[in-house]
């Protein structure tokens, strides 16, 4: 039986190793255009390509348009403030607690928007 510990990091690390990161931490990136900051817990560097997790804590912002992916499934939860997200032209109020899925190249384009001062949300692509 492979033993390995875990450890802290304030970083996702090169490799596919166990480890944990503490709140507010991780690889962070911007997205012109947004007025938040995405903070990347996991990626395909640690999961062997097979998925991503990433937050999101933003201020009301314009949304960032429609669009869709090819072969990412993407995955919301909603732990803080309000997210508006748009299937075509239906549309749902998301806050805390609510989760959505929306699977790659779905028949239908995606836009998301963040409609409260401050808004947290759990991201996950899936491979």
């Amino acid at each position: 039986m492979l033993t390995m510990s875990l450890t802290f990091t304030n970083q996702p690390p090169a490799s596919r190793v166990p480890y944990a990161i503490p709140q507010l931490e991780g690889e962070r990136i911007t997205i012109p255009g947004s007025k938040g900051v995405f903070r990347i817990l996991t990626s395909a560097k640690q999961t062997g390509g097979l998925m991503a997790v990433f937050t999101s804590g933003a201020v009301l912002s314009d949304a960032p348009g429609f669009h869709y992916h090819n072969h990412a499934h993407d995955v919301f939860l909603v732990t803080k403030g309000f997210l508006k997200l748009w299937n075509g032209d239906q549309c749902r109020i998301m806050g805390p607690g609510d989760f959505a899925y929306v699977p790659p190249v779905f028949n239908s384009l995606e836009e998301r928007q963040f409609i409260a001062d401050l808004r947290r949300k759990l991201f996950t692509t899936l491979k």
